[in-house]
């Protein structure tokens, strides 16, 4: 897989060639070199606080996601926006057929949690068949499993999610609402 990264500038494109196949795809496409300065990613509000991922836990079966889930559509656009989701299918695509020989192709495809069929498994069963674990599993992965396998937080706060998302689901709300329920059931406990 080839890969160049595009940066939107003034009048054009700042191009990045990550690969060396993304170096082969660009061979022969005249491309002017400038001193130029990348601008920073847009950032709104940013974020509000995010509890410690071992307190997300907490909240994995309530019926705030269920409520949540209502309204989403699985269009993926949210995914498809945000510079960290970096999930992935593997596929085998046809790509010839000879006399007694079909070769295949194995291909890495973008995927994302939102997606129906997403980890669907061998025997066609899906451990995330509903919208509502499918988008707790959204949440749940940018501020609980990657910060406890990896660190950070696997959201900078930049709303392009919020932007595209034609239901209207805010992430700095959702924030929020579980800083909220997790304060209340502090108090409560």
């Amino acid at each position: 897989m080839g890969w160049i990264l595009l940066t939107e500038v003034d009048g054009g494109y700042a191009v990045d060639v990550i690969t060396e196949k993304g170096e082969k795809a660009l061979a022969g496409v005249k491309i002017e070199e400038k001193e130029l300065k990348i601008p920073e990613p847009l950032t709104r509000e940013g974020l509000p606080v995010v509890r410690e991922s071992k307190e997300w836990g907490a909240l994995f079966n309530d019926l705030y996601w269920k409520k949540l889930s209502d309204s989403c559509i699985s269009c993926r656009a949210c995914a498809f926006v945000c510079p960290t989701c970096r999930c992935y299918d593997v596929r085998d695509e046809l790509v010839s057929i000879k006399p007694g020989v079909k070769t295949y192709e194995r291909l890495r495809a973008w995927d994302t949690c939102t997606m129906a069929g997403y980890r669907r498994i061998a025997g066609g069963h899906n451990p995330r068949e509903t919208t509502e674990k499918r988008l707790r599993n959204r949440f749940y992965c940018k501020f609980m499993y990657y910060p406890e396998d990896f660190g950070p937080i696997a959201c900078i706060g930049c709303s392009r999610c919020i932007d595209v998302c034609p239901v209207g689901i805010n992430i700095q709300e959702i924030i929020a609402q579980v800083d909220q329920m997790l304060e209340t059931a502090q108090v409560n406990a």
